[in-house]
């Protein structure tokens, strides 16, 4: 018999920290003392940040980010920074910059393996920077960088930008090559109407009156005015026109 996949309602009821991957919840037990004072201080350096530039939220250990990944629906980082909409419930979307720092459980080849998947989980569901704070290392902090993602110019809807700015969160209108291809084959080509679309030039007065021989005549009389003519050159002293010289 095939075991029911846990959803976010099941992980919403599960007390503690705890993630959801593969269909089944994947509990976290409590942090240590070193790795808890560091998230710590990351969070308030976060929060430092987002207070000076007026940008995002720095949200601390414990706190539950959904996405939509073919294999995993949440997050739960020991520290983050999130560009988006706060809410009651889980957070909508991974967060800009992620932190997983190491507690006592995470060395080993294993460990090694699961973490790298996580920064790919990452990555794939829109995180920019994963930071791997390892206190016992010589590197205490190892910076991975999402890869560039190509991006194309695609038709959106007005929804769509209403969305964007209710939620604040730029990232909803970017997409990728095959995402738009998606799009189309959903909901057809948006400048389609525009093929079929009549509209008139307002009328500007003094020009489209009368027939094309009369407007062009006007345009013709305009480009060849006549230019002011020379005076001639006053003097310096009287103000008055010097006298012809005799030869």
């Amino acid at each position: 018999m095939r075991t029911r996949e846990a959803t976010l309602e099941d992980l919403a009821r599960v007390p503690g920290k705890a993630e959801l991957v593969n269909g089944r919840i994947v509990r976290m037990s409590p942090t240590g003392g070193l790795p808890g004072y560091a998230g710590r201080e990351i969070v308030a350096s976060l929060h430092a940040y987002s207070r000076r530039t007026g940008v995002g939220h720095a949200i601390p250990d414990n706190v539950a980010f959904t996405v939509t990944l073919p294999h995993r629906r949440s997050f739960s980082p020991d520290a983050a920074f999130y560009v988006g909409e706060l809410r009651m419930g889980f957070l909508e979307g991974a967060p800009r910059f992620a932190v997983e720092v190491r507690s006592e459980s995470d060395y080993g080849p294993a460990a090694e393996r699961r973490l790298a998947r996580k920064r790919d989980d990452y990555f794939a569901a829109g995180t920019l920077v994963v930071w791997d704070v390892d206190l016992l290392g010589a590197d205490v902090v190892r910076v991975y960088r999402a890869r560039e993602r190509p991006t194309v110019s695609t038709p959106i809807t007005w929804d769509e930008v209403e969305r964007c700015l209710k939620k604040k969160d730029p990232k909803l209108l970017v997409f990728e090559a095959h995402q738009t291809l998606d799009r189309v084959g959903k909901t057809g080509d948006l400048f389609a109407p525009l093929l079929q679309l009549k509209q008139k030039l307002p009328k500007l007065p003094g020009i489209g009156e009368g027939d094309a021989e009369a407007v062009a005549s006007r345009f013709e009389i305009a480009a060849s005015a006549e230019k002011p003519r020379k005076r001639a050159p006053t003097s310096y002293s009287t103000g008055k026109r010097p006298a012809k010289r005799r030869v």
